[in-house]
């Protein structure tokens, strides 16, 4: 018999010194203590409490963040943007809609102020109001007409006349006049 390998099968008892429970018996991983379960628990009720505030304020409220176009300038809830070239009003008003935006449409004499530093002290550009005929009075692209107290058009109010931007005032030149533009559109809220 020698040279001869033999195969036994024991059973031996569990107090039996030497014994190992076999490796398909044996638990995978030590229990864990209770404060491992607990740690976990309040992990994950913190992340289902996440999740609700982030939907929450998507729904309710506005994180203030707007996004606007690359080479656009962002103040308030608008974007605006310069042109460097210069254009007839309506080739200007074109640009802007192919741009998804509009010639820009003045709200309030602190817009026009924003703009002086917009144009970086540039002279003229065109804004989007126009009189299409003389009977007509200035009135912006969206069709609103202009509050003439709140900005007063130097320059007279003819058909085929048009708004530019000059400095901080608003004054009257023909549309076929070659100048700069500023569109607007709406900023992107995040």
């Amino acid at each position: 018999m020698a040279g001869e390998i033999v195969y036994a099968d024991l059973n031996l008892p569990s107090g039996f010194p030497g014994s190992r429970t076999p490796l398909s018996a044996q638990p995978l991983s030590p229990p864990s203590p209770r404060w491992h379960r607990t740690a976990l628990w309040v992990g994950w009720i913190g992340n289902v409490v996440l999740v609700m505030a982030v939907i929450a304020l998507g729904i309710w409220g506005s994180s203030g963040c707007k996004l606007c176009p690359t080479d656009w300038q962002l103040r308030g809830d608008k974007c605006y943007w310069v042109s460097r070239g210069g254009d007839m009003w309506s080739e200007s008003r074109a640009d802007c809609s192919v741009r998804g935006s509009q010639l820009l449409v003045i709200q309030d004499p602190k817009e026009l102020e924003f703009l002086k530093d917009l144009t970086q002290g540039s002279n003229q550009f065109w804004v989007g109001l126009s009189v299409s005929s003389p009977e007509k009075a200035w009135t912006w692209v969206g069709g609103s007409p202009l509050n003439q107290t709140l900005f007063p058009v130097s320059g007279p109010a003819e058909g085929n006349r048009c708004g530019v931007v000059n400095r901080n005032r608003i004054r009257s030149d023909t549309c076929s006049s070659v100048l700069r533009w500023i569109c607007q559109r709406d900023a992107v809220p995040l």
